[in-house]
């Protein structure tokens, strides 16, 4: 498939539940397609986000997704924009980070891992407005929709945030499982 707007047209015209979207944001936005093409999008057909940000840079796509991927923040894309509307959708799954970087690769796992973790919580802060007074699901306030509150207290390095409700802190809201993904 093209992309997403031309994967959705197929989802769409199925109509069946059991079939739905993996969104990835590196496909959309290196290719220019950023917030506002996810209109129309049902949340409930959306099944798993993958996030990347990247550099803009003037290469192959292929070599660009498989060389330069970086985690929220530490590149160009409007990952804030992208995420947003995914949410606004009604999507509540997890976020999973989809980061292929040479860099990483060679990296301490750890050092790695809590830099992710630091990626996740700068994207949450971006998402929650100051003047926002709603919780969100998950929200370190309280969750809503019958899902626990978000628990921050075992992320390493990080102080408690409120999360969007996703798998934000390294413990999925729904299940109550660890680890970061």
């Amino acid at each position: 498939m093209r992309d997403h707007t031309h994967a959705w047209r197929i989802v769409a015209a199925a109509g069946h539940p059991a079939l739905g979207l993996c969104l990835d944001s590196f496909h959309s936005l290196s290719r220019g397609l950023g917030p506002g093409t996810l209109a129309g999008i049902q949340g409930e057909r959306i099944f798993f986000l993958q996030l990347a940000d990247a550099l803009v840079m003037a290469l192959d796509v292929l070599q660009w997704s498989r060389h330069f991927r970086n985690f929220p923040g530490q590149g160009g894309f409007d990952l804030t924009g992208y995420t947003r509307e995914v949410l606004d959708a009604g999507y509540r799954g997890p976020l999973s980070l989809e980061v292929s970087n040479d860099v990483f690769r060679q990296a301490d796992a750890e050092r790695t891992a809590v830099d992710a973790m630091r990626s996740l919580l700068l994207l949450d802060e971006t998402l929650i407005t100051p003047d926002d007074d709603t919780a969100r699901p998950g929200d370190a306030r309280g969750g809503t929709d019958g899902r626990p509150a978000t628990d921050w207290s075992r992320a390493p390095n990080c102080e408690s945030r409120p999360s969007t409700g996703t798998l934000v802190s390294g413990a999925d809201v729904r299940t109550g499982a660890r680890g970061i993904v």
